[in-house]
């Protein structure tokens, strides 16, 4: 399946919204990108993941860990498929369940990455039970700091698109006539 057929699919199944949206981080934006309804398709959830892993297959990892919640099912589905132990990371506790040994590595996957500070949370608890995270994967990086924040700290972000690529892929496909404005002022 090529990006723009699974970025088509996205858009069919209301993956992709228009109009007046406040992220977490506050942030304006006329585009809101959740990757929540691929869990209800299982066809595309395996396509996310397959493009996931063409994009970090060459990078070693012990274990892989979802950065709760919409990253988890991708995880069990990059774990399952290729044989890597999987860990939860439980946001109410901080604690990190699942079988591992102090000094391994573990890759992260995420889902969309803003600002990039719900990776550090879940990178800071995975370091915190001895574990080593170089790199994180994710679906989409919408350009708002998150990739530069990573950077700092010395970790390598992956991502399948940054958001300019995505829009540019929606107009392609025809599913928009033209450009929307990516952020709007707070």
């Amino acid at each position: 399946m090529s990006y723009n057929n699974l970025i088509t699919q996205l858009f069919d199944i209301n993956a992709v919204k228009f109009g007046n949206f406040t992220l977490k981080n506050g942030l304006k934006t006329s585009i809101y990108i959740e990757l929540d309804p691929v869990i209800s398709f299982p066809h595309i959830l395996e396509t996310v993941a397959k493009n996931f892993w063409e994009l970090v297959q060459d990078i070693p990892a012990d274990r892989l860990c979802g950065v709760p919640y919409t990253a988890v099912p991708i995880a069990t589905c990059l774990a399952q498929e290729h044989n890597i132990p999987m860990l939860l990371h439980r946001k109410s506790s901080n604690a990190i369940s699942g079988s591992f040994n102090s000094g391994q590595t573990c890759l992260v996957i995420e889902d969309i990455v803003t600002t990039g500070n719900s990776v550090l949370e879940t990178i800071t608890d995975l370091q915190q039970a001895g574990l080593m995270v170089k790199d994180i994967v994710t679906f989409l990086d919408r350009e708002q700091g998150g990739k530069e924040l990573l950077a700092e700290h010395g970790y390598h972000l992956h991502s399948l698109f940054t958001l300019s690529q995505f829009i540019v892929m929606l107009e392609k496909a025809g599913k928009i006539e033209q450009r929307e404005p990516l952020h709007n002022p707070a």
